[in-house]
Formats: C-alpha cells, structure tokens, sequence
C-alpha cells in the first residue's frame, strides 16, 4: 500500500511538472512558440540550412586547397620571400 501511496504521490509530481513545462513552452514571447507560430521564422532556418549545405562542398575545396600550399611551403619555405627566387630549395622537408 506504502507503495501505491508513493507511486501515485510521484505520478501526480510528474504531472505537475509537465504542466508547467507545457504552460512555459506555450507562453506567447517564447522561442518554441515563435519557431511554431511565425513561418518567417521557419522559412529562414531553412534557408539558412540549404546555404550551409551548399557551401560546404565549397569549404571542403578550400581546405584541400589550403592542405596543398602548407605542403608546398613546408617543402619551399623560401617560397614565401624573394630568396626563392636567388636560391631555390631542394623540395625536401
């Protein structure tokens, strides 16, 4: 019976609070209800989605690009300066 009692005393805590979680989500200056309720808001993380998926590709790119530099100025590191030009390198690391 001890446990029923307990049981029930928890259930009914557990009630409690998610109805006051659901009244502070419904709560009209929210973000979940705006993010609901306002389909600019919507539309934009959606873009915002689509120009991150798109640009991706485009940072995959620049980062091999980047990977081939640091390996040619590590391999010619006087590359960078004019003495590249007098006296080049042998290529080796």
């Amino acid at each position: 019976m001890r446990n029923l009692q307990d049981s029930t005393a928890q259930l009914n805590r557990l009630a409690y609070e998610a109805r006051q979680f659901l009244q502070y989500l419904s709560r009209s200056n929210g973000t979940l209800n705006a993010l609901i309720s306002d389909a600019t808001l919507y539309n934009h993380l959606t873009d915002a989605a689509c120009i991150i998926r798109r640009t991706l590709p485009r940072v995959d790119r620049i980062l091999s690009d980047l990977e081939v530099f640091a390996d040619k100025i590590a391999r010619h590191p006087e590359a960078i300066g004019i003495g590249g030009v007098v006296r080049p390198g042998s290529g080796l690391k």
